[in-house]
Order: structure tokens, then sequence, then C-alpha cells
């Protein structure tokens, strides 16, 4: 986790955006050593009774998953709120992706 902190550190950037929470797999060591003057969570369950808020400083939410009237009952992490909600919207099935290339 040390090194990927400094790697993501020496890259300079503004902000870390992690997306997968308490998940078993989560990279919140790399997330404790603050390689990012701001770090946001999303999409990854972060749990109000788990989150540890020197972790990350914003949340990115919506509405009906993060109510803004409960934001501060019930996460340490500042909330922000996205116009479609916290989930990105999902492509129909008409919509096709071509391969470019080959």
């Amino acid at each position: 986790a040390w090194a990927a902190a400094q790697a993501i550190n020496k890259q300079a950037l503004t902000a870390l955006l992690a997306l997968d929470g308490w998940s078993p797999r989560n990279k919140n060591g790399i997330l404790a050593h603050q390689p990012c003057p701001v770090q946001l969570s999303a999409l990854g369950g972060y749990s109000p009774a788990l989150a540890d808020p020197r972790l990350v400083q914003h949340m990115l939410g919506g509405r009906v998953s993060s109510p803004p009237e409960l934001s501060t009952a019930l996460y340490h992490e500042r909330l922000l709120l996205l116009p479609l909600g916290a989930a990105p919207p999902t492509p129909t099935d008409d919509v096709s992706i071509e391969n470019e290339g080959g």
C-alpha cells in the first residue's frame, strides 16, 4: 500500500476516487496514506458504522441513496450530490459498441 500511495503522490493528482469501499479487495490501505489532497468515495458500499473519516473527505451520492437531510447523522464525509444519483446510467439494449481496429 505504501509503494502504491507514493506512486500516486508522485503523479501530483488533485483527487483520488475510491470505487471499492469496504469490499473484500478494497484499496483502503492506500487511502490511509493520504496520497492525494482530496479523496472521495462512491459506489463502494461505505458503511457509516465502518467508515474511517481519515480515509476520504467526500462521498458522491444521490438524493435517494444518500438523503441530504440525514447526511450529517450518517456520514463523516462531506456529501456531494450527483444530479442523476450515485450509480452511472447503464446503456440500453439497443446501444452497440464497435470494436475499433479489428
